[in-house]
């Protein structure tokens, strides 16, 4: 019984962040798969829709990058998080990927998520 009480009192004390989502909750989930992946050097990150569902996704390769960024110049932001879903999928709830609401509110979120960097160029002389 003490126990119990003891695990109540825990739950309790995960409370979710500032945006509601409890972030330690889908951390736990997902750990094993996170711990081999960083393992492995991959950077993994967790998407969470609104209605609770949520994902694991790998940071994208080059090549999947080399697909998407085209796609997010010409504003298909859309189109380029259906891509990276597909391409860089680690585990999850499956509902995202049947319910196209779902799948475009985390594919909005992954494609926005991608810190894309240019070099500048020197005229040359």
């Amino acid at each position: 019984m003490a126990d119990t009480a003891k695990n109540r009192k825990k739950a309790a004390e995960i409370k979710p962040t500032e945006d509601g989502i409890d972030w330690a909750k889908h951390e736990a989930r997902f750990q094993l798969a996170i711990d081999t992946h960083k393992k492995n050097g991959i950077h993994t990150e967790i998407f969470v829709c609104e209605s609770g569902e949520a994902c694991l996704v790998r940071k994208p390769t080059a090549k999947v990058s080399a697909m998407a960024i085209p796609l997010i110049y010409k504003d298909d932001y859309l189109g380029a998080g259906k891509l990276l879903i597909e391409e860089c999928w680690i585990a999850g709830d499956d509902e995202i990927k049947k319910n196209e609401d779902l799948e475009a509110e985390v594919a909005l979120a992954i494609a926005q998520s991608m810190n894309i960097k240019i070099a500048s160029q020197k005229k040359n002389y």
